[in-house]
């Protein structure tokens, strides 16, 4: 692959002279601009190879995901036009600016990961705009930038909700996978989130068929009371749910 290089007429310059440059001219344009664009002849003006490749990108990547694969056991930074697939728990994926037109994707092969904003927020179903958010195993997202935050155009991420159905003797007959639970005495049983919330900001609501349930959250924990309809503990089957990102 060469440089484009063209002889052109001068001023002047007779018409049985100045016409075979112009011919000779078009015809390596026309060269040039079928399949021979490459480093060796776009780097006049500081303009690369990647940096033309990524101006395509930007500009073809709002309307198709053709990402390109990247995978990391520990946190990362993705660029524009990647998808990263992080296979380590807990750890996080950081967006780029959010240049309007570039697209991202992040798929999580193992549970906790985080995808947060350098700058902005992530909106999308059910989200008012954060600058985290969280993906559970398996679970991923695609996002494109607006030009200030990031919209969340495919997949989604983990919305917080937990369920479960308990025996009375504390063993999991049925649930969403994300915890244990155990009988701690009469009437009391500890739930333990496989990766804990981050703050409070939860709910639990349950019920159980003979009598009263309680909850108390805490970040990591959930602490269950069952009762009797006239308030004495009671071991008891019941069933729950939580809800919110914690």
């Amino acid at each position: 692959m060469t440089k484009l290089t063209l002889a052109r007429p001068s001023v002047g310059e007779k018409n049985t002279a100045a016409e075979p440059k112009v011919d000779t001219a078009l015809a390596a344009i026309e060269t040039w601009a079928n399949g021979e664009v490459g480093t060796e002849n776009i780097t006049v003006g500081s303009v690369t190879e990647a940096m033309l490749a990524t101006a395509v990108q930007e500009k073809l990547g709002g309307t198709i995901f053709g990402l390109t694969h990247k995978a990391s056991a520990i946190s990362a930074s993705v660029a524009n036009g990647e998808l990263l697939q992080l296979t380590g728990a807990g750890t996080t994926a950081t967006l780029p600016a959010a240049t309007k037109g570039r697209v991202c994707g992040v798929y999580a092969s193992a549970s906790g990961v985080k995808v947060k904003t350098a700058a902005g927020v992530i909106a999308g179903d059910f989200l008012t705009g954060q600058a985290t958010i969280e993906l559970r195993l398996n679970q991923h997202v695609v996002l494109e930038a607006e030009g200030t935050n990031w919209l969340i155009v495919a997949g989604e991420p983990w919305f917080g909700k937990s369920w479960g159905v308990v025996s009375s003797s504390g063993s999991i007959l049925a649930g969403s996978g994300d915890f244990t639970c155990a009988q701690a005495g009469t009437g009391l049983y500890e739930i333990k989130w496989t990766t804990p919330r981050a703050s409070l900001n939860y709910s639990v609501i349950g019920s159980t068929g003979s009598g009263i349930f309680t909850a108390i959250p805490e970040p990591g924990t959930v602490t269950v009371n069952t009762y009797t309809p006239t308030g004495s503990l009671l071991n008891a089957r019941f069933a729950f749910q939580a809800q919110g990102l914690g």
